[in-house]
């Protein structure tokens, strides 16, 4: 399963990017951010796969030993 990449391309401030930057990695989320000339910015954020073992792990006692 590949990870989900969003593309953001706008006229944004330096402060503006930081401030999505910020609250992207706050949420777990990967940052790349390119500046393509003076006016455009973008922004790649790429949500990474978040898989969860279920599998069951075997359970030791200490009268096995």
């Amino acid at each position: 399963m590949k990870p989900i990449t969003e593309i953001i391309r706008e006229n944004l401030t330096p402060t503006q990017v930081l401030a999505i930057c910020q609250a992207e990695r706050a949420k777990g989320r990967f940052v790349n951010v390119n500046r393509l000339h003076s006016q455009l910015v973008e922004i790649e954020i790429i949500h990474p796969n978040r898989v969860i073992d279920v599998t069951p792990s075997p359970r030791y006692s200490l009268e096995t030993r």
